[in-house]
């Protein structure tokens, strides 16, 4: 093969290594575009769904007060569940749903 390349003249040379190099170019820009087609510009997609969104409002009532603590773990707690009974109460006045 070497004696080949050392017959051929000068200019063949350099268009042979100019289409390989070319050749190089083309399949790297192939693969650059094949990677990027993926990120391509898609067509939306609509959804033509309607769903009720619920946007929280403020409420004016006054929430009522807090048990006091006590030594007796029986009584804390029967006035913890009047409390959230109390909260539950004014959630519902205020337009919570159960």
């Amino acid at each position: 093969m070497e004696h080949i390349i050392k017959k051929m003249p000068t200019i063949l040379k350099a268009l042979i290594y100019g289409f390989i190099s070319l050749l190089g170019y083309i399949v790297i820009a192939l693969l650059v575009t094949i990677t990027f087609s993926g990120c391509s510009k898609k067509e939306p997609i609509i959804i033509e769904k309607v769903t009720e969104i619920k946007v929280p409002t403020k409420c004016n009532i006054a929430l009522p007060l807090r048990p006091e603590k006590s030594e007796n773990i029986i009584t804390n707690i029967s006035g913890i569940a009047k409390y959230a009974d109390n909260i539950e109460v004014v959630a519902l006045e205020c337009g919570a749903v159960k």
